[in-house]
């Protein structure tokens, strides 16, 4: 949700998502070559090309020809963009903050030592490249739903409700809320 908040900010500041993409890499490479920013972003030539030159008449980054290849040129960012990202980082803080005023001191200590070990979690399963998470989904079969056998015709597929699950009960009360991520 604060990444949402952030999101229209930028937009506000007339940066789209892949734009502040670029500068957040600009920010934390000065001097990286286009053909980097392309490589790490996985966008083609054209469309750096495009945000570079649409940053660049913006005030956020700048270009220099690259001294040890005259072809490329290397991106540099401007101040402007130091204080978009203070600013990005002073609006999560502030979302964040109030979020937890809801909660006694003691729940907000119990609340972060819960989300450092998720963070930790997560990050271990994710640089080791998902083996439990993978092997837990082959493991499990999630299969539909049995209808039950009635006497009227049973209910089509295409007539199914937004938002209606096919998985057992059971595996569906144990999936969290989507929105519980965005945070």
């Amino acid at each position: 949700m604060a990444n949402r908040l952030s999101v229209r900010m930028m937009r506000e500041a007339g940066l789209g998502t892949a734009e502040s993409d670029l500068l957040r890499l600009v920010k934390q490479r000065p001097g990286i070559s286009q053909k980097e920013a392309c490589a790490q972003l996985g966008m083609d030539k054209g469309a750096v090309a495009r945000r570079v030159v649409n940053l660049e008449q913006k005030g956020y980054l700048t270009r220099r020809s690259n001294p040890s290849d005259a072809r490329s040129q290397l991106l540099f960012p401007e101040p402007k963009t130091e204080r978009m990202n203070d600013a990005g980082a002073s609006t999560e803080d502030v979302f964040y903050d109030w979020l937890l005023e809801g909660l006694s001191e003691a729940g907000r200590s119990q609340f972060c030592e819960a989300l450092h070990v998720l963070e930790e979690r997560a990050k271990k399963e994710s640089e080791a490249g998902f083996p439990n998470v993978c092997g837990r989904m082959q493991r499990e079969e999630i299969k539909p739903q049995e209808e039950p056998e009635s006497q009227g015709e049973p209910k089509p597929q295409e007539e199914q409700t937004q938002g209606e699950s096919r998985l057992e009960p059971e595996k569906r009360s144990r999936r969290p809320e989507p929105d519980i991520w965005l945070l």
